[in-house]
């Protein structure tokens, strides 16, 4: 007898969005099972209480990084690692704006200079 997956409508289009990212990266990656990955973001949604956004948002992240890029291959595995995302993808922003507040302030700097020697 097949399992039989609970998920709402969203949850397969999200599963299919998501496939269609890893499909850029690999473009001969085999087809999932849909239903299962929809059941599966149906999970994240209901029981560990993420939305779409945040769901998204997450998977885009382990889609654009260079080591989560092959270890996030299906909401499965999102799900499992989902906290540990969050946490480096927050990491990545918080050096991402300290190298920003850094650029800026040198940047600064040098305008106060030159400012000040210019005849």
């Amino acid at each position: 007898m097949a399992k039989k997956f609970i998920f709402d409508p969203r949850d397969l289009q999200c599963a299919k969005w998501m496939f269609g990212l890893i499909k850029t990266l690999n473009p001969v990656q085999k087809e999932p099972s849909f239903e299962a990955w929809a059941h599966e973001i149906r999970l994240m949604r209901t029981v560990d209480g993420r939305t779409y956004q945040e769901i998204a948002t997450v998977f885009m992240f382990a889609n654009k990084d260079s080591f989560w890029c092959s270890n996030i291959l299906s909401p499965k595995t999102l799900r499992r690692q989902f906290d540990r995302l969050v946490i480096q993808m927050k990491h990545s922003q918080s050096q991402t704006n300290r190298l920003k507040d850094a650029v800026t302030r040198t940047y600064e700097n040098f305008q106060r200079k030159f400012n000040h020697h210019r005849p």
